[in-house]
Order: structure tokens, then sequence, then C-alpha cells
């Protein structure tokens, strides 16, 4: 047998380290090394050669070997790192060793890696193991006494064979003399027998929010692009609540305040929750920043791992990490991408804020660093706990612990330590000497199953049961009473004797059942079922059960539709075993269908109540598959045999803070009596609330055409919904389409716009009819400009730039004043007889009161626009005004496009005696496209009502909105410009020909220059000596012969006074002859 010896020492003394500080149990020391440029195997080259640097490593005298984390060796050996972050082929040299640390686990490693190290002139070729642990650098005992860093100064006491032979503790006489020295003892700890004892002891690991050492930097990836979320509507109710807690969070360090004017690519959104104790708890919603996460993964410790550790254990303690993530602290940068938006402007988190998909693996992270070596010490997340097989060892593991917590800043929720039990409750479990036993809340909605009433419950019942058939013992002999009940021939009874059987199958369900170990490594699977009754919900691991829940629905609940009861299933599983599934990704199985796809939409699509449900299952990683009931027995009949106790689901009652109509308009009430006489709502109503049938040939005929978005459908107090839009009846869709058409607008802006709040079978089909027989529209196209398109530069935001211009319609005067980002109009009318241009000025400051001064104002050269007053106006308001070319409007574009369209939705109203302010009211909440808001809710930054119901929905983004728009206008210049040339530019001392505006004749002229600032507009000197502004579609080149006659072309008459003619006998007085010498003649018809 061989033997081996063991060596006890009375102390060993490590020279020349140091402590993180006085109370610590972990010693480093700082090591020279010589890095080599590319690592071999072994280092032949001198040290000369080699670049000096120094190494921090934990002095591990219990290690055999060296440990180098990956991370370390990225920053010395960046060159032979690969794309991956991992040691290229080669560079490490191949070993088989198995690293184990303490308690066994398994080490992976990427080879190793000999590094020159010296200590104080003393040197050693280490081999170090390249890991992908997070802690420090590790020297193990042998480099340790290479390099002299640790020595036994204390003589050997005994020496112990495993034969029990005892060595003699006599010297030889060549041994040196022995030196001993009696170390201090340390005094007696006082025995904690509370929480409070412990609280005592270390009152500083209780006060405040923890901060573990170093800086943490999120890695994202560069592909995805930042998203600025806009700021979230906060009722007024709540303001002062949440200022309070950004201000106690900017206190204690959590976040900091973003000054004004400092760009962040990343924004969030801040969302808030009410606590139980009225105080509110603010988060990031993060949806978008996870997916440009490079999540930084770690595994979690299994309970496999974790409850082998416990087994002989009798004293137990538990502890609980106090504002779990916030220990952890952010760097800079990734601290700015978690800015989020708030009522009082942005702050970004400077700690790990909760619910980024790698919180958990880094928080982890730091407590398996924090605790490592510690005996008796588990954790998993934020619950520690602590373990003894006797109170002695209990107490010192436990203070180890504490020891730990206080040398690395983390802090302890005294609210939730629970210390020196005999039994607690841990991640769902009973944890005591005698083993592991299942939570009894587990089990209890078995307990309070109801008796079956019909066949059909009973046949759930007993399937139930023979599900759980491996884990009861001959279960077929209790049944089989109930069984006979089920026959054809027999009538269903209930009696005493069924009552008791059931009530005994009950029992031994719930007692005697055994749930399996959850295993977050393991797939889960949570099984979902709705009934009218009740839901139910299982765990389940493998097929086995890990828990159970049911509950029955309240009265409200149970009207809901098919769709909801069953999503509503879905919820409460999720957050009945938060505890569970909460972090991780897992499976729920449905028996309805459509929830599959109505979980893949986007959230605005879906009803109402169904987006509040969605909007709960927002923090789960979770996928939805249909599986068909048959293969659900438990989660079928924990739904069908619910307790009778009716607790509604939390927080499903939405909390109010402010009462609003919900509809726009009093013909709610008119679409709700004509739905309920309307047959095909009618049959579509049952069907929502009864459910779908799985097969669209069970299908009423009359239903088919609803079937592709059955999923969206829900009804709304007597009111069938598509989503967020109202389902309108056959009797009153004539109604509606003329409300739809108030602003005689084209088919597919009236589409748009109906889109946005009605729906019915047919609907575009008949919005098309509907435009194309209305005779106002026929008679007021629009006719299709045919000049090249020069676009006006889109401004950076709303009323940035304006157009006005003045505009008669049925003989009264009006100002209109429209911004160029938003298209939003505003009109005035003018007051006759004081148009002028300080009464122009005077109707713009009224709007500019209630709007905003502009940068800038363009208009065309009119005298009101001209005069003194509305330049002082200018002056005062210190705004830029610019004006067009003279007598070409189409310059100024938008502005005239503007005046167009609010002449003609004017002319139609009044044609049509409508209101004329409705109709505008309904032009500027029409949607400008598909992809664009309307002008009101791009200027105001909200939607604004008008006379049909709808509900009010989010908006866009300026920097999406801008985008689009660039997009529209560069669609609009495609299909303008197909048809159209450019007139080629003009040269200083060109001849040309202007055309005189009044008499519509061209005469000869000549460039004098190009207003660069302006296109197509020159300065053109006339024969008689004077200059005068004109665009280049009014300039035509004029032939080099002098003999050939100018071209006469008609053109548009302008509002603008034109320029003093040529003197009519200079006219007359010229004649033109050919080359041949014959007199040309003008031809009578053109009156020369």
């Amino acid at each position: 047998m061989t033997q081996f010896e063991t060596l006890t020492f009375e102390s060993i003394t490590v020279a020349n380290v140091n402590h993180q500080n006085l109370k610590a149990d972990e010693v480093f020391a700082e090591v020279g090394i010589h890095l080599n440029p590319k690592p071999k195997a072994t280092v032949k080259a001198s040290l000369q050669t080699h670049a000096k640097a120094s190494l921090k490593a934990k002095v591990d005298t219990g290690a055999q070997g060296n440990i180098l984390p990956l991370r370390l060796y990225r920053a010395m050996y960046p060159c032979e790192i690969d794309l991956k972050g991992n040691p290229k082929k080669g560079a490490t040299k191949h070993s088989n060793t198995i690293l184990t640390a303490y308690g066994g686990s398994k080490l992976h490693h990427h080879g190793t890696v000999t590094i020159d190290c010296e200590f104080k002139g003393k040197r050693s070729a280490a081999q170090f193991y390249v890991t992908d642990t997070q802690g420090p650098a590790i020297i193990g005992l042998p480099t340790l006494i290479d390099l002299n860093l640790v020595k036994f100064n204390c003589a050997i006491l005994k020496q112990v064979l495993h034969s029990n032979t005892l060595w003699p503790t006599t010297r030889t006489p060549e041994q040196p003399p022995l030196t001993t020295r009696t170390p201090e003892r340390p005094p007696i700890p006082k025995p904690i027998k509370s929480k409070e004892d412990l609280i005592d002891q270390y009152p500083n690991c209780f006060n405040g929010i923890g901060k573990f050492e170093g800086e943490y930097h999120i890695t994202t990836d560069p592909s995805v692009p930042p998203v600025i979320h806009p700021p979230r509507r906060v009722p007024i109710s709540l303001k002062d609540d949440i200022k309070k807690e950004l201000d106690e969070m900017v206190a204690n360090g959590i976040i900091t305040k973003i000054n004004e004017g400092e760009p962040t690519r990343w924004v969030n959104s801040l969302v808030y929750k009410r606590k139980q104790n009225g105080r509110l708890r603010l988060c990031l919603d993060p949806k978008d920043l996870n997916t440009a996460i490079l999540r930084e993964h770690h595994a979690i410790p299994t309970l496999e791992e974790i409850l082998p550790k416990l087994h002989k254990a009798k004293f137990f303690s538990i502890v609980d990490a106090k504002c779990g993530y916030w220990n952890v602290v952010l760097d800079e940068e990734s601290s700015y991408l978690a800015t989020f938006n708030s009522p009082f402007g942005r702050y970004r988190f400077k700690r790990m804020p909760f619910g980024l998909n790698m919180s958990q693996d880094i928080f982890q992270a730091k407590i398996d660093q924090t605790f490592e070596g510690c005996r008796g010490v588990v954790g998993i997340a934020d619950d520690i706990v602590i373990s003894g097989t006797t109170e002695e060892e209990h107490d010192q593991n436990l203070r180890s612990m504490m020891s730990r917590c206080q040398d690395t800043g983390l802090r302890l929720n005294p609210d939730k330590c629970h210390i020196k039990q005999e039994k607690i409750k841990f991640y769902g479990l009973i944890c005591g000497p005698e083993g592991i036993q299942p939570d009894p809340d587990k089990v209890s909605a078995l307990k309070q199953m109801a008796p079956p009433t019909n066949s059909k419950e009973l046949q759930t019942f007993l399937g139930l049961a023979t599900y759980m058939a491996p884990f009861i013992p001959n279960l077929s002999h209790h049944t089989a009473s109930l069984r006979q009940l089920l026959k054809k021939e027999s009538k269903f009874a209930w009696d005493a004797s069924q009552q008791d059987v059931f009530d005994r199958i009950k029992n031994l369900i719930s007692e005697e059942v055994t749930l399996t170990y959850f295993d977050p490594e393991k797939e889960t699977v949570l099984q979902v079922d709705a009934s009218t009754k009740g839901l139910g919900a299982t765990l389940l691991q493998e097929d086995k059960p890990v828990a159970f829940a049911s509950k029955a629905l309240t009265d409200v609940e149970s009207r809901y539709a098919n769709i909801e009861r069953e999503l509503l299933a879905v919820v409460y599983g999720c957050e009945k075993f938060h505890t569970y599934l909460y972090g991780r990704s897992f499976t729920v199985q449905s028996d309805h269908k459509p929830l599959e796809s109505i979980h893949l939409k986007h959230l605005t699509s879906a009803p109402p109540r169904l987006q509040r449900m969605l909007l709960r299952l927002q923090p789960y990683s979770l996928t939805i598959k249909y599986r068909q009931g048959a293969d659900m027995e438990i989660a079928d009949a924990l739904s069908r045999l619910s307790p009778q106790e009716t607790e509604p689901i939390s927080d499903m009652d939405v909390q109010i803070h402010e009462i609003c109509p919900q509809f726009s308009s009093g013909i709610l009430q008119e679409i709700r009596v004509a739905s309920a006489t309307d047959t095909e709502l009618k049959e579509l109503n049952d069907v929502v609330y009864n459910g779908w049938p799985t097969n669209i040939k069970q299908v009423p005929e009359i239903l088919k055409p609803y079937w592709t978005f059955r999923d969206e459908i829900t009804t709304e107090d007597g009111i069938a919904m598509k989503g967020q839009r109202i389902i309108i009846p056959h009797s009153m869709q004539s109604m509606i389409l003329t409300k739809l058409h108030a602003g005689h607008q084209g088919s597919e802006k009236t589409k748009l716009r109906a889109r946005t709040s009605v729906y019915w079978r047919g609907m575009n089909s008949d919005i098309e009819k509907s435009c194309k027989s209305c005779n106002t529209c026929q008679e007021m196209q629009n006719s299709q400009p045919k000049e090249p398109l020069i676009q006006t530069e889109v401004p950076p935001g709303p009323w940035h730039t304006i157009g006005t211009d003045l505009f008669y319609l049925d003989g009264a005067e009006y100002l209109l004043v429209a911004d160029y980002y938003s298209k939003y109009q505003f009109v005035r009318e003018v007051p006759k007889g004081k148009s002028s241009s300080r009464t122009i000025a005077n109707l713009t400051k009224e709007i500019f009161s209630e709007q905003g001064v502009p940068k800038i104002v363009r208009s065309d050269n009119g005298p009101h626009f001209e005069g003194q007053a509305y330049k002082e106006f200018a002056k005062q308001y210190n705004f830029q005004h610019t004006t067009s070319s003279p007598h070409y409007p189409r310059s100024n574009g938008f502005i005239e496009s503007q005046v167009k369209t609010t002449k003609k939705t004017m002319k139609k109203a009044r044609a049509t005696n409508t209101d004329p302010l409705m109709a505008l009211l309904c032009l500027r909440a029409t949607p400008i496209n598909s992809t664009l808001p309307s002008p009101a809710e791009l200027l105001f930054g909200r939607p604004i009502q008008d006379n049909l119901p709808k509900k009010i929905p989010k908006g866009k983004t300026t920097e999406e909105v801008t985008s689009r728009l660039l997009q529209r206008q560069a669609t609009q210049k495609y299909y303008h410009d197909r048809n159209t040339k450019p007139l080629q530019p003009l040269k200083p001392g060109q001849s040309i020909n202007i055309q005189d505006p009044r008499t519509q004749t061209w005469k000869p002229a000549e460039i004098k220059e190009k207003i660069q600032e302006v296109p197509r507009s020159y300065i053109i000197t006339k024969p008689g000596g004077g200059e005068i502004r004109r665009n280049r579609t009014q300039i035509r080149e004029r032939p080099q012969d002098p003999m050939e006659q100018a071209y006469q072309q008609p053109c548009e008459k302008t509002l603008d006074n034109p320029e003093t003619p040529f003197p009519k006998s200079t006219q007359e007085s010229h004649q033109y002859t050919t080359r041949s010498g014959r007199i040309v003649v003008p031809p009578t018809r053109l009156d020369m």
C-alpha cells in the first residue's frame, strides 16, 4: 500500500504581498513578467529581448497550478487573439489536464502558456493555464516556492502516515535548529443567534447601496443602429413622485442627469410601477438596446450543483443582496447606452440597470467571484445560502461570507435575511437537515379543486389522475367507481360516495405527488389552458411536473373573448412561476393556435386588453407553441376544476390617473345599437366569445373573410373591434363614408384616414367608389406641373421654416401660413378694406404668438410682404424673410400648393353645404401618406380629434419623419421629372428675350448676372437701361441673327405689376427683312 505523507505546520509565512484591507483573507503579489510577443510553449530567448511588465496575481498556496484569465491574456498578447476573442491556433500549448475548482466544478481552459516570472531577482519559467474565469490571475504553490514567495518558517510538529505510523519528532544532528513561534490567539467573536446580532456586528454590510470594485463595459454590435425613443407621456399626478425618485437615485449615485445639448446615440424609455409601499419603481425599457448588446454569457449555478452541498448541513441562513444589479458600476461609455427619457430631461444609469439581457450573467459572475473559496456559501442571483454541519461551522462560514461582503462592497437587505434556521425556503424548495421537500404552496391548487358537475369534467379529472399515475400506487383501484359514471348507459349522479372517492384521490395526488427539482439548465415548458370557469398552468421539465397552479375567473374575466382568456392564462402562468421563468428562455404550450401569431405581431395591432396582457409578458423570453388540448391533461384539468375562490389577477385592473373620453364621438351608442341588430356582427361576437373553430371549414360562410385576422378581433362593450379599429355595421357604413370624405380628399388619403379608426369588409372598394362618384372632387381635379422640380431642403424640425401667401375666395381675402415640415396650415381672413402690409404683419403676429417665431419665412414679392411694416416686423421678431422670383409663384411651390389645396377644400365644403372649418380640420388630421402621420401630429406632437370615432395613437420620432419626408420628396421628383427637361443656364452678357407679363410678348434684353443664392433667377438689363429680375422660365435665348423675329408665346398672368414696356414708337419703327430682301410682315391674327 502506497504511503502518503500528511505534514502539519504551525504557520506558513507569505512574504512581500498586499492585503486588500486588514480583514481580507486573500493576498496578492506583484510579480515581474517578461512578455514574448509571440508566446511559445518554452521560452528560450533571453530576458533582455522580452518586454517587461508586472502581473498582480492572487497567492493561493492550495492551488497546484497557475491560472491566467483569458481577459488578461488578451491584454498581454493582443496579436495572438482571433476574431472570436480566443487564442489563435498554436498560440497556446494543448494540454489534457483537467482543472477542478473548489467545490468540484470543472474549469474549461484554452491550453497553457509559459511566462518568465521574476520576484526580487528570483526567476521562474511558470506555466499558466488560460481559462475563461472572471477572477484574478492565480499563482499556485509550486511557482510560489520557486519565486521564494512562501517560506515554511515553523517546525514540523508531526508527520503522519496513512498507515497510522508516527515518525519521531526529534531531529538528527544534520538538521538545523528548530525555532517555534506561538501565534497570538485571536479574540473569541460574539455568537450570532439572530438577525439582530448579525446587523450589530456587521452594520456596514446593511447600510446604503453596495458597490463592486471595478467598472463593467457593455459591448454592442456596431451593425445595429442606435434607437432614440420619444419621451413617454406621464400623468400630471405622478410627476412629483417620479421627480422624487429620480432625485433620490441621483443622490445615491445610481443615475446622473445629462446636460441639455449633450448628444446621446441611445435613448431608452422610462417605465414605472407603483410598489406595495406606495413608492414608484423606475426602470429602463431596453427592448431595442438588448438587440444590440453582445451578451457576455456566464454559467448560472444549477440546483444539481448547489443542493448536494447542503446534504449534511443542520443549520441554515439565507441573505439577500440589496439592490442586486445596482452593485455593478458601469463605465462611462456603457452608462451612455443606458440613457433614458423622463419628463425632467435625460438621465443615464451609472449602475447596471434591471432589464438588460446580460445583467443576470454579470451579476452572477460578481457573486461567484465574491464568494469564491467561501466554505458553506452558495448563491443564485441575489439569494445567498450559508450552511454548516454544526453551529460553530455555520457561524464561521457566515462570518467568512460577511467579511467578503465588507471587502467587496456588497450590501445586504436586512428585511430578507433569515439567520440560523433549521429549514429555509430556497428557490421554491424547502431545504432542511432531512433533505429537499417541495414547497406546500406549489400543490395547494390541487387541494382546492372543485368536484365535477358533468361527465366531461369528470373525464378531465380522471385524465389528470392518469397523468399522475407514475407517482401514485394503485391509482386504478381508487378511480374504478368514478369511471363507471363515464359509461354510456350510466346516468351522471354525484352523491356522497363519489365525493368521498374524489376527495381521497385529491389527497393522494396532492400529498404523494413528487415534484421534480427545477433545473435552470433544462428546457422549460409552461402549459396553460383557459375555460369559461378558470385558468390552469403547469410547469414542466422533461415532461415531469415542477409546479401546478390554477385560479377561477372573476365575473368580468369570464366574459372575456376566448383569445383574451387564453392569453390571460399565459400571463397568469408566467407571473405565478416568475421565480423559475424570469431571465431565461422557455416555451409556452397552449391549445389556442391564434396565440402563436398574436404574440409575434406589433403591440399597436392588438386590441387594448390584449395589449395590456402582451405588455405584461415583455419581461419574459418566451415562445408560444400550439399543442392539442388532449395532450395537456394537467393544465386543462386545473382550468376546468379550478378553486371556487375568484381572486383577480394582480394589476389586471389598470390604475387610473386621468379620466378622458374613450371615443371621440356621440355616435358610439348608435354603433352599439346597430351592431346588436346586424346579423353578421351578432354571429361574429358569438364566435369571438366562444372561440374560433380549429378549421376554417367549420366557420360560418359569412365569417370566413375574418379568418385570416381572427386573432385581432375582440369585442368591447357590444362593439366589435379589429385591433383598435371599430367594425362598422352595414347600416351605418354609408354615414361613415360621408364623414370619411368630409375633407374631399382623394381615395388613398381617405383610406389612410379610415384605417386609423374604422373597418368593414370591402371598405377600400367602397371608399374608391365614393370618391370617384363625388362630382365636386371630379370638377376640381389638380393639374400636373411640368417644370423640373427643385426640392426645398427639409427643415430640421417643426415650425423652423414657414411659407405665407394671400388668396381670394368668394370675394374675401385670406392669409395662409403653412409649416414646411409638418404641412400644417393656418388660415386667417383679412378684414375688408384693410389689406395692407401692417394688417398682414399683425395677423402673422397672432399666429406667432400661439406657435412661436420660426427661423425662416418665405413669401412672394407682393406689396404686402415688401412693405415697410412687414420689414419692421421681421426685424422686430428676428426671423429671416426670403422672397421668390417676381411673377413666378412656382419658385415657392410649397406655399402655392398649400393655397391650392386649402382653396379647393373650402370650395368643396361650401359646394356641399358642409362646414369649411371642419373640412380644414379633417385635412389637418389626415396622415400625409402611409408612412407619415398627420400635419397636426407632426407639428403638435399629438393627433387631433376630428369627426371620426377613433382612439388616439402615439406619435413618431422627428428623425424617422425627416427620413420619410426625404423619401417622399425623392419619389415626387422622380415622377415629376420624367416628362420635363431643364433649361440651359445663361451667361452674363448673353442676348435674350424676356416675356412681358402684360402683353405676353417676348422682347429683347441682355443678361447682366445670375443670382447665386436663388436658383434660376437672373438680373436683366433692358434696352432702355433699367434692370429687372426674372426667372429662367421667363427668359428665352435670342438667336444671333438680328433679322429673325423673336418667337412669341403666351404664358400665365400673374398678380404682380409688370414693368413699363419699351416705347411703342420704337417697336413700330423697326422692320425686319429676310436674307433675300423680303420685308417680314407679322400675321394679322397676332394683332401686331
